[in-house]
């Protein structure tokens, strides 16, 4: 059995090479390689990650100041400062280290405050390793969608979403190519662009008002629900609402609900008398 320091480490590089967790098997067959030799073991986990099919389809075709900037994302959920940015560029061009080295070299150079969100995506991603535990399925179905699996890894910022990671819907989710979204409360004249995952936008006829909600992706599933109290809603109060699937009103008036939907253009509405 593997240490569980050099566990902990293999995990760190899973998630600041390819912003996503290791399964289980990689991560105590790494972790055994570099408990039986600390520089061979990292120099092969290093070699593999950045040279991996899913790590060349994320850095092949990027410069060297690009896969800085990835590196940072996928650790930090940020770009490097010009500075930092510099100080990595020109440490791989004069061979300080290589850019098989860079993650681990970023990584363990991180600030109090940058540790301290790696620390966090470093928790949410050892709860994805458990949930997949040892189905190959599972392992195989979460490292096919790795986009997927660094936008729902992006979500941690702190120790308190690490805590509140719902691992097995976030599995869930990325396995069906279908990344849980962002939530937005909508406020009166807003503006709400969605993201690539399943969005859900929520507010009232008044709130709506003079609002924009927007999603360009079309391979997500977003929905948006407003509340009414009064028995007429009219969807032409908003600036525009476009790329929504799914459009919900919830009336809580007595008697019939009306309902303007004439400037919906797309999506399925769904109308929910709630008063007894």
């Amino acid at each position: 059995m593997a240490t569980q320091a050099n566990l902990d480490y293999v995990q760190k590089m899973f998630v600041a090479y390819l912003g996503r967790a290791a399964s289980a098997s990689a991560q105590e067959y790494y972790a055994d390689l570099i408990d039986a030799d600390a520089e061979l073991g990292k120099a092969q986990l290093f070699d593999d990650l950045y040279n991996s099919a899913e790590g060349q389809a994320l850095y092949g075709s990027m410069t060297s100041d690009q896969v800085i900037e990835q590196i940072f994302q996928n650790c930090f959920n940020r770009d490097p400062a010009f500075a930092g940015l510099t100080y990595y560029y020109d440490a791989i061009g004069d061979g300080t280290f290589n850019i098989l080295e860079a993650a681990a070299v970023i990584a363990n150079d991180a600030s109090a405050e940058d540790a301290a969100i790696l620390d966090a995506k470093q928790t949410a991603a050892d709860k994805v390793t458990t949930e997949l535990g040892s189905d190959a399925d599972a392992v195989a179905a979460y490292a096919a969608n790795a986009a997927d699996a660094r936008t729902s890894l992006n979500k941690v910022t702190d120790a308190t979403t690490a805590a509140a990671y719902d691992a097995a819907a976030e599995v869930a989710a990325i396995s069906a190519g279908q990344q849980i979204g962002s939530s937005f409360t909508l406020t009166k004249a807003g503006s709400f662009t969605g993201t690539s995952g399943n969005d859900s936008f929520a507010g009232t006829e008044t709130t709506l008002t003079g609002t924009t909600v927007i999603d360009s992706y079309s391979n997500d599933n977003d929905t948006l629900t407003v509340t009414n109290t009064d028995g007429t809603f009219d969807f032409g109060n908003a600036t525009q609402i476009a790329g929504i699937e799914n459009i919900v009103v919830n009336e809580t008036s007595f008697g019939t609900v009306t309902v303007d939907a004439e400037e919906l253009n797309s999506g399925t509405l769904t109308v929910n008398q709630l008063q007894a």
